[in-house]
């Protein structure tokens, strides 16, 4: 299983979070810590691997 781990920020609130992407099925895996707080595929979290991220109206950016 190919895993991708990102640091993310809620745009909300601006609380940085982990992302653990696994490339095989297309879900994120949301983390506060040691909580997972969000399951979803990459759509529903406004995240385009093609388009090199994060859309723009996502809930979520991605911390350089």
């Amino acid at each position: 299983m190919s895993k991708t781990i990102l640091k993310i920020r809620r745009k909300s609130d601006g609380k940085i979070l982990k992302d653990v992407i696994n490339d095989s099925c297309d879900v994120h895996n949301i983390y506060d810590g040691d909580n997972l707080i969000i399951c979803e595929k990459s759509w529903d979290v406004g995240y385009l691997e093609s388009n090199g991220g994060f859309i723009e109206s996502s809930e979520f950016e991605e911390v350089e």
